[in-house]
């Protein structure tokens, strides 16, 4: 019976055994992915990709960067250039430094092969280098932030100043020709009118009116007032603010407490009621007198805007426009070097800047700096250009110094 029990168990069993497969197959299976053969990853995107992923790798790693480390890492900057600028390079040397890359631990075999594929690496991508390759990614946006400031900076103070020297030269101009005309009608006025008050005329008869005397006399005091009004402005340029009264009117009557205060009705030309005439005489008279306050007034500011503003062209603004011209050369430095992937940290622009300085301010102490075809140049000019190119300004000295150190011919030693 038992034998029986088991026999059955046995067929039962593969039964099962059989059964299995055929559920197997009868259950629908997913389909299966094909195979991507055709989509390999191009060889450049393959080194980026490389070079991404063992960078990230190797910062991991404990302890600091040893030689070997540090070598690999800037091959693999190079490599990463190579691969996006399209430049072509050896399989052995690629796949030499990909594996040293790639390993824990080198061997000095592999060290050396290291070396020697790095070495040919950067001799076919010179003049860049790992080093200016960080600098183009991390120093780069940097500089450029300090030289976009100061040149705006300098930009902005310069053309501040340009602006002010040149309105400042306009009103004292101005101001030079009405003094000039101002003083020939008042010659003229009181030649004209010496004549007219040595004649005792009656009480009762009214002084004839001379009309070019009467024209004379209305410019006479329309220049004055102009005077007044180039002055008072000329004294904002020279902070000047309290020098120059202000005109007491009607509406303002408490500016003519001052005993040099200058009264707006002694500018204009007294008109009486008819049938009275303008006594010109006495307004000639109380005209001069003002003249000679507001010219006093127009002096005074002349010589505080000539003042200022000469120093500031002379010894200031020379050293800035220089100082501008050598940030000029420097930007076109760095969008070239940046440009060829050679830009490195800057170390000697404070150097240039300061050079730049000495020379705009030296050029002015040069009466015969500039050759004799371009002697057109203004002196800021001149200062920009001696920054821009600083051995311009070297070359000039180099060719000064054997004027003093050489001796003249026929001088010898006594005997």
């Amino acid at each position: 019976m038992d034998s029986e029990n088991s026999t059955l168990r046995n067929e039962g069993l593969e039964s099962e055994t059989n059964v299995l497969p055929l559920a197997t197959h009868l259950v629908p299976q997913p389909a299966a992915l094909p195979l991507k053969h055709e989509a390999r990853p191009k060889p450049a995107s393959a080194i980026v990709t490389f070079v991404s992923k063992n960078l990230i790798r190797r910062k991991h790693r404990e302890g600091k960067l040893d030689s070997s480390d540090k070598m690999l890492e800037d091959a693999e900057y190079l490599l990463k250039h190579a691969a996006q600028a399209g430049i072509k390079l050896d399989k052995a040397t690629v796949r030499t430094i990909i594996s040293a890359g790639a390993a824990e631990k080198l061997s000095d075999e592999e060290t050396a092969k290291a070396f020697a594929a790095v070495t040919h690496l950067a001799e076919k991508l010179k003049p860049v280098t790992a080093e200016s390759l960080r600098a183009c990614e991390l120093e780069a946006p940097k500089t450029i932030h300090f030289y976009l400031m100061t040149a705006i900076l300098l930009g902005s103070f310069l053309l501040v100043s340009s602006v002010l020297s040149f309105i400042a030269g306009g009103l004292s101009k101005s101001l030079t020709d009405d003094i000039n005309l101002a003083n020939q009608l008042a010659v003229t006025l009181n030649s004209d009118t010496a004549p007219q008050q040595a004649a005792a005329l009656p009480a009762t008869a009214s002084p004839s009116v001379d009309p070019k005397s009467l024209t004379n006399l209305q410019q006479f005091a329309a220049t004055i007032r102009d005077m007044y009004g180039l002055t008072h402005q000329l004294s904002l340029l020279v902070l000047a603010f309290d020098t120059v009264p202000a005109l007491a009117s009607a509406a303002n009557p408490s500016e003519a407490s001052d005993t040099n205060a200058l009264r707006e009705a002694d500018m204009e030309i007294m008109v009486p009621v008819p049938p009275a005439r303008v006594d010109i005489p006495i307004e000639v008279q109380l005209k001069t007198q003002i003249l000679q306050k507001v010219r006093y007034l127009a002096k005074d500011m002349q010589e505080r805007a000539s003042l200022w503003y000469g120093a500031l062209s002379n010894f200031l603004l020379p050293p800035l426009y220089a100082m501008l011209g050598a940030c000029a050369y420097l930007l076109r430095s760095f969008s070239e070097q940046v440009k060829a992937r050679t830009f490195t940290r800057p170390k000697t622009d404070g150097a240039r800047f300061i050079i730049a300085a000495i020379g705009g301010g030296a050029v002015g102490l040069f009466s015969s700096f500039t050759p004799g075809e371009v002697t057109s140049l203004s002196p800021f000019a001149i200062a920009f250009l001696v920054g821009y190119a600083t051995d311009i300004f070297f070359s000039f000295l180099d060719g000064l110094q054997p004027a003093f150190t050489k001796g003249k011919p026929g001088q010898g030693g006594s005997g």
